[in-house]
């Protein structure tokens, strides 16, 4: 008994399934549009994978095809050794398929959509019946390809769709009949064929040979299929050979052996199964020719829409730098002042106090000095009045510059950027795929989001350790020390003074107190002025560093972006190459099938 391999029916099924996903991939697309008018060609294939692998645990199905008066149901009953098919009483025409199979055969699959009515089945018992040859095969004799019944020709279509092997019979007159040819045109490539040119005793040897080169011409250049045999016999005389002796016709009959040998080996294992991966790998081929020429069109859309994207996003990134960079020149001022303020709470001293106490507590200060030799009380104000006011500007200002709301475009503004610089890419996947998101465009909402956070995220760094780090190196030894030393002196001179003028009994002067007040202040007031042109530079290199940081994450932003759509399209145009190679890829996976 013939067992199908298990491998084959094991390989096909996860080639199918692998399939699957790459149309899965493809469905629903614009792109197929100029495939819609062969989809029904399509899903006709798809539907003859399926059927290979219900038919891959089954026994084989072998038609008999051709047109009218070929005598395909007198080479059925030849072949059973009884008469299984009735030939047409007034012509010879078949209109119900003859069914010739083992007893233990199902064929409610081969016979589905056809009237039950309609149908002949005969049992043999395998291993019996023509000599022994017939053990798992199944023998139809399918209505003849050129009835002008529309019922007849959707018959012989389903039958031979659901066969393993085809034999074409044909006799003088219907060698290159049109009807015929078409008909095998639609199964070149996907059922294992024969010829069978029935008649023969008809025939003089010159039109013998006329018509098998005919018949061989016709296999190989117009179904591909130059290995296909020829046999040239007479079903009628092998029937009467076989109804006088079962077994008889093999010696009696030119060609009839040849026949009945091709047709056993056919059902082995072995060859079996090579047949049923040849079926496939036809209906493959003809899956790779639908999508072939679709695809010398949408790869090279696909390619250049990964360029259009790749494009964009680097375009709504370069929008976003530029207007960073203007707005960190804008808060520049913000950022010095900052660390200046920053700078002060890490100075202890002198130098510290004049930079804590500000502009306006300097002027105070200064203001209170002038007129404290008229009106102390006067003066204190002053001073009090102005350094109050630089403190409320400085917390002010310390507020404002926590929050980097202010550097982040706003969401109307990067809607526009995006739409400005995806307009052609959105465009062109909308064309291949329907949807952008399809295809894992980058949306405004997503690049929107990524660039608040570059910003945001540089912007927090900066406030939470770059600006310490900056006020540190701005309060260092090298710098204090110069601005401190001087003040120390004129204090520890003005206590010397004091206490000499003590001992002597003289005193220090009011005057002389507010006179090097006026020197201390006038000293810290310029040394304030250095410092800040100092801390200044250091100023400059925190909003460089904000930009960098900023830039580095947006160009982390720009790289990955686009990453899903790059896999979705390249996923898209590995399916699309692997459809149109389809059968090259199924025979380099099925090769080791016996």
């Amino acid at each position: 008994m013939t067992r199908p391999d298990p491998s084959l029916r094991d390989d096909l099924h996860q080639l199918r399934a692998e399939l699957d996903a790459d149309l899965d991939l493809l469905r629903g697309s614009p792109a197929l549009v100029p495939l819609g008018r062969r989809r029904a060609e399509l899903g006709r294939y798809l539907d003859d994978l399926d059927a290979q692998l219900e038919r891959s645990s089954s026994a084989a199905v072998i038609t008999l095809v051709g047109s009218t008066g070929a005598g395909k149901s007198t080479l059925l009953n030849a072949l059973a050794g009884a008469p299984v098919a009735r030939p047409g009483t007034d012509r010879p025409t078949t209109r119900r398929p003859a069914i010739y199979k083992p007893r233990n055969a199902d064929v409610t699959s081969l016979v589905q959509g056809i009237r039950s009515d309609g149908i002949e089945v005969t049992d043999y018992a395998p291993a019996e019946g023509a000599g022994g040859i017939w053990t798992e095969q199944v023998l139809v004799d399918a209505p003849d390809t050129n009835s002008i019944a529309t019922e007849h020709r959707d018959q012989v279509e389903l039958l031979a769709e659901r066969s393993d092997a085809l034999v074409l019979v044909a006799h003088r007159q219907s060698v290159a009949e049109l009807a015929s040819v078409e008909f095998v045109d639609a199964f070149s490539g996907r059922r294992d064929l024969c010829f069978v040119l029935n008649r023969a005793d008809e025939l003089s040897p010159e039109a013998q040979a006329t018509l098998v080169a005919q018949l061989r011409k016709l296999a190989s250049d117009r179904w591909d299929a130059p290995d296909a045999p020829v046999f040239v016999t007479s079903a009628a005389l092998a029937f009467a050979a076989e109804q006088r002796e079962p077994g008889s016709a093999v010696r009696e009959v030119p060609g009839w052996k040849e026949l009945v040998e091709h047709l056993g080996e056919l059902v082995s294992e072995k060859r079996l199964g090579r047949v049923r991966r040849d079926n496939a790998l036809g209906t493959t081929a003809r899956i790779a020719e639908l999508f072939r020429e679709l695809r010398a069109d949408v790869e090279p859309r696909l390619d250049r829409l990964v360029e259009d994207t790749s494009a964009a996003t680097a375009s709504f990134r370069l929008r976003v730098s530029d207007e960073l960079d203007e707005r960190l020149e804008l808060r520049r001022r913000d950022i010095s002042l900052l660390l200046f303020d920053e700078t002060a709470r890490h100075w202890e001293g002198p130098g510290g106090w004049a930079l804590r106490a500000g502009g306006l507590a300097g002027m105070g200060l200064a203001a209170g000095a002038m007129v404290a030799r008229k009106n102390p009380l006067i003066a204190a104000g002053a001073a009090v009045g102005a350094t109050a006011l630089d403190r409320a500007q400085g917390a002010l200002r310390s507020q404002r510059i926590e929050r980097a709301s202010g550097l982040v475009p706003t969401a109307h503004e990067l809607e526009a950027w995006y739409r400005e610089s995806f307009t052609a890419a959105r465009h062109t996947s909308q064309e291949l795929f329907g949807e952008p998101t399809a295809l894992g465009l980058p949306t405004a909402g997503g690049l929107a989001a990524e660039a608040a956070s570059a910003i945001e995220s540089a912007w927090q760094r900066l406030v939470e350790r770059d600006l310490v780090a900056a006020a540190g190196r701005g309060s260092r030894w090298f710098l204090r020390w110069p601005v401190d030393l001087p003040v120390y002196a004129l204090v520890a001179w003005l206590v010397y003074q004091s206490g000499l003028g003590f001992y002597e009994g003289t005193s220090l002067g009011f005057d002389r107190l507010v006179d090097a007040s006026i020197l201390v202040l006038a000293w810290l007031f310029l040394a304030r002025w250095v410092v800040r042109r100092v801390l200044g530079g250091l100023g400059r290199g925190l909003v460089a560093g904000v930009g960098a940081a900023a830039q580095e994450a947006l160009d982390r932003t720009e790289e990955e972006a686009p990453a899903e759509h790059t896999a979705a399209v390249a996923a898209r145009r590995d399916a699309l190459a692997r459809l149109a190679d389809l059968h090259h890829f199924w025979r380099g996976r099925l090769h080791r099938t016996p």
